[in-house]
């Protein structure tokens, strides 16, 4: 996960563009991101991946995010 999460840094880093807006690419890494954290946050720190866990704030402030939190069985809110 660890080594995932490095690439998706990498991959941000160098195509800011394709996680600028509110497409699949940023979506997807937002939930992803959020989920990892919800479950397995001693695993793959934060601190370790800010563009990720910093894509994620973003997107997690936006209204359609905020309209349909995480929820379940064993799903904790990162905020």
């Amino acid at each position: 996960m660890n080594a995932g999460f490095a690439a998706l840094e990498r991959e941000v880093a160098a195509r800011p563009h394709a996680f600028a807006g509110l497409g699949h690419a940023s979506i997807t890494a937002a939930v992803v991101w959020q989920f990892v954290q919800s479950q397995l946050a001693a695993s793959v720190r934060a601190a370790e991946h800010s563009a990720p866990s910093a894509l994620s704030a973003r997107m997690e402030q936006l209204p359609v995010f905020l309209k349909y939190p995480p929820t379940g069985p064993g799903v904790q809110t990162v905020r």
